[in-house]
This record gives structure tokens, sequence and C-alpha cells, in this order.
């Protein structure tokens, strides 16, 4: 399988990555040749990655979206009795919101300066922490709205001043309504230096 445009982005996040971190270990170069990697993965079903450095995200600043990460490889792949893809091999991969938390979804792994299309998932990651934030105050009305809605207006009848003055107070009401049901918590999910996840490999990936 070759890399397509979509891992365009990929490869940029890991070459930025790699470039500017000074802890990244070094990788033996593979014993496989590079035509033959990409059916290497056929003997496995899940691969072990590892986090690096500290990751901590706010899903809900996400808004559903996913969010790019570096991982790397925890656990020599072999192959024939050699290795094939070594570990600390980067991985380029995204955080994938959930209702529950986010699944961890590779897209490639980077083997000596080859980009590899490799699909695993990982079981959901539940968050780490629920911030709750507090609502904003209300703004003061300049009066409250009468029982009934002023039985709307006397149906809109009397004056027609009063009448469109008490359908601004229930316009302001509907709104602070619906604004209190918003979700305003912070849903955040922190990756800590050493902590590994089983990714399952995807069969289009095989």
């Amino acid at each position: 399988m070759k890399a397509s445009i979509w891992l365009a982005p990929a490869i940029a996040l890991l070459l930025s990555q790699t470039a500017m971190a000074q802890t990244e270990p070094t990788v033996p170069p593979s014993a496989v040749e590079p035509t033959a990697l990409a059916s290497v993965l056929t003997e496995y079903e899940a691969i072990l990655v590892k986090v690096l450095q500290t990751a901590e995200y706010d899903l809900s600043a996400a808004d559903g979206a996913a969010i790019p990460i570096t991982l790397y490889l925890a656990q020599p792949i072999l192959y024939q009795g050699n290795v094939a893809i070594a570990a600390d091999c980067p991985i380029a991969a995204r955080l994938v919101p959930s209702e529950s938390g986010v699944q961890i979804v590779t897209e490639a792994i980077l083997v000596d300066g080859q980009l590899i299309p490799l699909q695993a998932t990982s079981a959901i990651v539940p968050p780490s922490r629920i911030e709750v934030v507090p609502p904003p105050e209300a703004q003061p009305r300049s009066a409250p709205l009468p029982p009934s809605l002023y039985t709307l207006g006397n149906s809109l009848g009397g004056s027609n001043e009063n009448g469109l003055v008490i359908m601004g107070q229930f316009a302001e009401f509907l709104f602070d309504v619906f604004s209190a049901d918003e979700d305003s918590d912070r849903v955040i999910i922190s990756l800590a230096p050493g902590s590994q996840y089983v990714l399952q490999l995807t069969p289009t990936a095989l």
C-alpha cells in the first residue's frame, strides 16, 4: 500500500516533532527490505505503543474534532526472526473523541525515513478528569417576568408598546433557560510519559 495524499499532515507532524524532540531514542535500521515492510504486520493482531512526553488535551475545546498526536512503538516487530520495525519508531496517530473518552487511531509509522501506513485502534481511553466550569453570572433584568407571562401580553391586546415589552422579556427568559442547559465542563485527557496502550490492527491494514 502506498502512502496517499491524506498522509501529508501525518508526515509533517512526524518530521516536525522528530526534529524538535531532544529525548527521542535512536532507532536502529530495519533488517527487512523497504518493499516488504508493508506486509510485515500480517502476522500481528495488535501492537503496543507508548507516550514519551506528557500530553494533555481539552476535549471540550476540540469540539468533536480528532486531535493529532505522535506516539512511539513500545516493542519491536519481528519478521522471520529479524527486527523488521524497531521499538521507538514514531507513529502518527489521532485521538478520536467518543461519548466516554477517546480512541487512539494510528495512521502511519516512520521506518528508516519511509512512512508506512498503519491502521490500528485502541480501546476507549476514559477522561483523566472533568473540570466543572461555573456558568457566568446572569445579568440582572430591569423587571422580572410576571406569572403567566402577563397572560402573554394580554393576548397582545391593549397597548402595543406593553405587548412588545412583555414579548421581549419572554425572549430573554427563553434565552436564559437554554443557556443554562449548555455543558460548560472541561473534559481533560492526560497521557503520562511512559504510559502504554494496546492497539488492535484493523483488517484493512493487513
